[in-house]
Formats: C-alpha cells, structure tokens, sequence
C-alpha cells in the first residue's frame, strides 16, 4: 500500500483515469441540461469554488464479510486542504493526506487543481484491494471502469440531506465488470456497484462514494468500501 500511496497524485494528475478528461477544464458544476459522468465527476470545478484556505474531510470505511478472504475492515479519513498558491497566478496548492498514523501517506501539495483529486484516490485504492485479491494488472480494471463512464453510466437527478435541509445532487452509477469478456476471472467481482453522489452544496462536490460487491446469491454483500464528506472549516463561494 506505500508505493500505491506515494504513486497516487501522479496517477490524478497525469489523466490516467479519463482520456477525455482535464482536470484544468473550467466547467460549472452541474449546470448542464444533461449532466454526464464526465461532466459531474472530471470536468466540474469544485475545488475553484472553495473559499481559501479551506481543509476538507472524509471518512473512509471498508468492511468485509470474511477478512481472511478480503482482508481487514478500515475506518479511517482521508482529508485535503487546499489554500492558495504561492505564485502569483496560481488557482491553489492541494495537499491530500490519506489515512492516519502509519498508514498515513502525504501527497502533493500539486498546484492548480480544479477538480478533485479524491475521486482519483479512492479509485486507486479500490484497484489496489481488487489486484490483491484477484491479480491481474490494474490498468486492465481501470480500462474498464473508464469504459463504463463513458459508455454504460447511469445519471440520476436527485436530493440529498446536507447540514439539515434538502439539496440538489446528482448520482452517478456504473457496473463496470457485469459483462466484461473475463467473467470468470473476476469472480465476486463481476457485479461490483460504483456509485458516486455530487452536489454543488458540497465543498468538494463529492458527497459520498460507494463500491461494494453483492452476493452471489442472497442479499447482502460481500465488500463494501464507502468514503463520506464529514466536514469543511470554509464555505463554497
């Protein structure tokens, strides 16, 4: 998980996860008549619209049912702070810290973000527990998952419970694995759920992002990995 970390903001920052994609694009958040996963999810510019300086908090919670098969749970935060960069142009200075203690990892600080790179993180860590449990090389799942943005995504308008009163969002969901030619190798995998929750009222944009495996048979699951925005100490201008 240490190389992973360190690799991280140089994965966010090269593009790797979006071809089409730029993270310096200047788009409006969702304020398109027909939002897609590109434009909700990469394009959207929720880190220009934070008041500055401003440090944004996560949890991160991962359960399993059967540890010794898919490892041990997580309850852990990622945080991000952002202020403003020093040179004289720049938009701002990003700085991720993922997890705590020994297992914490610092990356960045990286200049100029519009969107948010916690997107990116919590992909590469999904894709880190997948490698360990089934093998495979990651880029093979994150083709996929790239695939499933721009071809299979499911976009739902809908509201959300935020600081006690009801907003706007969006929900986008893909099913990544649920017909890929290599079924059988990915086992449990193949009915994996990505579902990502964005609002304009949410410093960040990212409300919530949730993976998770259902059974085979029967109800309930068999990983569950969710990472919640818990709090900011500024405001969305």
């Amino acid at each position: 998980m240490k190389l992973l970390l360190r690799k991280l903001a140089l994965i966010a920052l090269a593009g790797a996860w979006f071809t089409a994609v730029s993270l310096g694009t200047a788009a409006t958040p969702n304020a398109e008549p027909t939002a897609t996963s590109q434009s909700l999810l990469f394009d959207a510019s929720y880190l220009e619209r934070l008041a500055l300086p401003q440090t944004l908090s996560y949890s991160y919670r991962r359960k399993t049912e059967n540890e010794k098969v898919f490892g041990a749970p997580i309850d852990d935060v990622i945080r991000m702070k952002v202020a403003k960069s020093k040179q004289s142009d720049g938009l701002n200075s990003v700085l991720l810290e993922v997890f705590t203690g020994e297992r914490q990892r610092r990356l960045g600080p990286h200049a100029d973000l519009r969107g948010n790179p916690v997107l990116m993180a919590f992909l590469e860590l999904d894709l880190w527990y997948m490698k360990r449990r089934i093998g495979g090389v990651p880029i093979y799942f994150r083709n996929s998952i790239r695939k499933a943005f721009r071809e299979a995504a499911t976009v739902e308008t809908i509201e959300i419970e935020f600081e006690g009163r009801a907003v706007p969002a969006h929900r986008v969901t893909i099913k990544p694995f649920i017909k890929d030619p290599n079924a059988p190798r990915l086992r449990d995998y193949r009915a994996k759920v990505y579902e990502f929750t964005v609002s304009d009222s949410v410093p960040g944009g990212f409300y919530t992002i949730h993976a998770w495996v259902p059974k085979s048979e029967g109800d309930g699951v068999l990983i569950d990995d969710l990472m919640t925005f818990t709090g900011s100490d500024g405001k969305v201008q």
